[in-house]
């Protein structure tokens, strides 16, 4: 199965967002963002952020890559190359010992598996012209839709 490429930007950077690999990548993105842009709020380097730090860190890998004293792991390398858009599609999936269905499969059966819960850190703001945006764990509840295979040709 093909997917579009909006859900594949939103399937890389979340893959991205949670490595430590790449933490340091992201903080410095963000620290060059603000440099660039002193006069733009926190919201609006969130958005460039996730706007540009896929095809940045895929830039930015590269020119290191280009540098003797490199040491850039293949799995960063890879990661920054990013996933192919084709994906194996299933309608479940077993990890460390628990199972898990998408809402169609459920639908279907008596025992109830899609429920799915992700504490994320989010920036909270009060209103459009709020300057001081506050971080923190926000708790997010759904169902599972889809579950993908993702592949990035090495791993």
């Amino acid at each position: 199965m093909t997917i579009l490429r909006k859900d594949w930007e939103q399937a890389q950077l979340y893959i991205l967002h949670n490595d430590e690999e790449v933490e340091p990548y992201v903080k410095r993105h963000k620290t060059m963002l603000k440099r660039l842009n002193p006069t733009r709020t926190d919201n609006w380097i969130s958005r460039e952020h996730n706007a540009t730090f896929i095809q940045w860190l895929k830039s930015h890998i590269f020119v290191e890559l280009n540098v003797k004293s490199s040491n850039i792991s293949d799995r960063l390398r890879w990661l920054s190359n990013g996933l192919t858009f084709q994906v194996f599609s299933y309608t479940a999936y077993m990890i460390n010992g628990y199972t898990f269905y998408t809402k169609e499969r459920d639908n279907q059966s008596t025992m109830q598996n899609s429920g799915v819960t992700l504490v994320a850190e989010s920036m909270h703001i009060s209103s459009a012209k709020d300057k001081t945006p506050i971080y923190g764990n926000m708790s997010y509840f759904g169902v599972i839709e889809h579950i993908w295979e993702l592949d990035y040709k090495t791993f």
